[in-house]
């Protein structure tokens, strides 16, 4: 059952700042650090979603988010660190190294053309808490209403590697179903064991890319097998 949860934004990307629910600008507390306290609040500004996972790795300081039940466990300290972000600005982080070269060189150039004739941001981050940027991200990435941030991370040794913080235009584009079953579908131990983080990664890119483009999706798309 997914719940939606509004906390503090950790380090996960992880420091603390609020997760999704109000369209107001972040606040310093969430993340990766959700409190335990339920809210069927409507007009969230920003969602992480995932499925059985204990807690969020998310990248960005957002407002609110959809949680599993399994969600409500310990949490992490909040983590604030700017070192670990490239000088120069860049759409894709991978700290774990996930992407080879050439992926994260097509991955940039995709999302700077869905930003160019669509105005929404995608943003990659990929990292092992609490080895994160944590809230610096924020301010890094600019993140806003237009921002859809992909975090790739075991966080917690949950087995789902995909959460998400989405912006509130792109969430009137894209419901919470979508991100849930985005997030089921290739962020779940099994797909990832099979395919690879990367494909893993790309495939959720790509769903994202091609509703984006289409100006609103129920549901992910099914993708090409070349994906």
């Amino acid at each position: 059952m997914i719940q939606r949860t509004t906390s503090a934004f950790v380090g996960c990307v992880t420091a603390q700042i609020r997760l999704h629910s109000t369209s107001q600008a972040l606040d310093r507390n969430t993340v990766c650090n959700l409190s335990s306290h339920p809210t069927n609040h409507s007009g969230v500004s920003r969602r992480v979603f995932s499925v059985q996972i204990a807690r969020v790795a998310a990248a960005v300081a957002l407002s609110s988010t959809y949680f599993s039940d399994a969600a409500h466990a310990a949490r992490p300290e909040g983590v604030n660190r700017p070192d670990l972000l490239p000088e120069e600005k860049t759409s894709v982080i991978d700290l774990e190294r996930f992407l080879a070269s050439g992926e994260v060189r097509r991955l940039k150039e995709k999302i700077a053309d869905l930003e160019n004739r669509t105005g929404f941001k995608v943003r990659i981050l990929t990292q092992r808490y609490p080895q994160s940027p944590g809230l610096a991200i924020r301010d890094y990435w600019s993140v806003n209403d237009d921002t859809v941030v992909i975090v790739a991370d075991y966080f917690g040794g949950s087995g789902q590697l995909l959460k998400f913080n989405v912006g509130a235009n792109v969430d009137k584009l894209l419901p919470p179903r979508f991100w849930s079953i985005l997030s089921a579908t290739y962020g779940n131990k099994f797909f990832v064991e099979r395919k690879s983080e990367a494909i893993s990664i790309i495939n959720a890119f790509e769903c994202v890319r091609t509703c984006l483009l289409r100006n609103g999706c129920a549901a992910p798309p099914d993708l090409d097998p070349a994906f």
